[in-house]
């Protein structure tokens, strides 16, 4: 079940898990203090635990100079880079990966794309995660041509363009979409 971070507490444990899972992965911590930005906690109800987080940064126009920096992405964008937004501190705690959280994770991404009608996102994502959303949940995900993987905050990254409405505008035949756990997109 997906959670959005309105509120104070919630983002504390936002905080909290991302941070845990990235310096267990020796990553350099980083926050996000700009305005347009949706945050979403995995919560695992039978445990009454939070196991996981999403931040989806949007208007990539307006916030892309430091992703710039990295890798230029404007340059192989189509489209109004208003409606592309960064999907990033994309975590599940160490106990819990490998068990289908990331599920989650692909419905706040869907339930953002619809309430802000994104049609881009942009990530620097590890090697292992790209492969996974591209051929397991058959993203339309892909690294633009002479993309090369880097060193960044502690570990190697890809940088990766999703188109999101071909990605999540026929979920459910991407073979991830699940109809009967659709109430934790509302």
């Amino acid at each position: 079940m997906i959670v959005k971070v309105n509120t104070k507490p919630l983002k504390e444990k936002f905080d909290l898990i991302y941070k845990k899972v990235y310096s267990g992965l020796n990553f350099e911590l980083e926050d996000f203090y700009g305005q347009n930005v949706e945050r979403y906690l995995i919560f695992k109800k039978d445990e009454g635990k939070y196991i996981g987080t999403i931040e989806i940064i949007l208007n990539y126009k307006e916030h892309c100079k430091y992703y710039e920096g990295l890798y230029p992405f404007s340059k192989v964008l189509s489209g109004d880079l208003t409606k592309t937004c960064i999907i990033q501190k994309v975590t599940i705690l160490k106990d819990y990966e490998g068990k289908g959280y990331l599920i989650s994770l692909l419905e706040a991404i869907y339930k953002t794309i619809i309430e802000y009608s994104l049609t881009h996102g942009v990530a620097l994502i590890e090697p292992r995660l790209y492969l996974i959303l591209k051929k397991r949940y058959k993203l339309s995900i892909k690294r633009p041509t002479g993309a090369k993987s880097f060193f960044y905050k502690g570990g190697t990254v890809v940088p990766v363009l999703i188109d999101l409405e071909k990605s999540m505008n026929f979920p459910m035949k991407m073979g991830w979409y699940d109809k009967e756990r659709e109430e934790t997109l509302h």
